[in-house]
């Protein structure tokens, strides 16, 4: 009997039976197992990828979010940015708001001042108009408003003064400032202003002046200066600056708006 008959024998065979069963039963068993095995990780990695793809949609949406924001951000930069600029212009129109006032202002008493003057210039206008005409008629024109204290005012003032070095600057009658150039009958604000500018400042000024170079000053102002007669005004200055008051009012009572009656 060689080695294969014993073999095959029958207690042989019983063996490779056992251990062929074995191995059926052990791979049945291990599929089994891992299959089960692998059925839990195949659902949890479909759990993963749908966490996945959540997490996904969570970031382009994030994602689109921030963009928004962004260009919101963006835009109230730029609105900043221009309402900034905006103020600054507010501020520089507010500015020029201011100083757009101020000059109206100085041109609104410019103004109030010039219509007092030329209020005054027409008053002087229409008397000396009046004066004309009367003379043409042969008639003794009205009197014009004087510029005279009363006599009471002015009663011995020369006595008040005697022995004072500067008598003109010491005894000034109430109301009267030195070498004020309205005093003089016949010259008005304008009129004053428009001898100053031509270096006559003081009534010692206008006292030296000459009748030519007053008429002068008035025929370039125009024509509504030139109707005014300066003949009497250095006398009238003269009187001023030596403090001989009761005199001036005296010779003003005569005149007609700087012309002798």
């Amino acid at each position: 009997m060689n080695f294969f008959d014993k073999f095959m024998s029958e207690p042989s065979m019983f063996i490779m039976g056992v251990a062929l069963v074995s191995f059926i039963l052990g791979l049945i068993l291990g599929w089994l197992i891992w299959g089960r095995r692998a059925s839990i990780l195949s659902k949890e990695l479909a759990k993963l990828r749908g966490e996945h793809d959540t997490l996904k949609k969570d970031y382009a949406e994030l994602k689109e979010k921030l963009t928004v924001t962004e260009a919101d951000l963006k835009a109230l930069t730029e609105e900043s940015d221009e309402l900034k600029v905006r103020k600054r212009q507010l501020e520089n129109e507010k500015g020029q708001l201011y100083a757009d006032l101020f000059s109206t202002k100085k041109e609104l008493e410019t103004l109030e001042a010039d219509m007092e003057n030329a209020t005054e210039e027409s008053s002087f206008f229409v008397s000396a108009l009046a004066t004309e005409l009367a003379e043409a008629r042969g008639e003794k024109p009205k009197g014009l408003k004087k510029k005279k204290k009363k006599k009471e005012e002015t009663k011995g003032l020369g006595d008040m003064v005697a022995g004072v070095e500067n008598p003109v600057a010491a005894a000034l009658p109430k109301g009267i400032k030195e070498n004020d150039l309205k005093i003089i009958e016949g010259i008005g604000p304008k009129i004053a202003d428009l001898l100053k500018a031509d270096g006559i400042n003081s009534w010692a000024d206008l006292a030296d002046a000459a009748v030519d170079r007053l008429q002068g000053i008035l025929d370039a102002a125009g024509p509504r200066y030139r109707i005014h007669d300066p003949g009497t005004w250095a006398q009238q200055a003269a009187l001023a600056r030596d403090g001989k008051w009761d005199e001036l009012y005296k010779l003003q009572d005569d005149l007609q708006g700087g012309k002798a009656e």
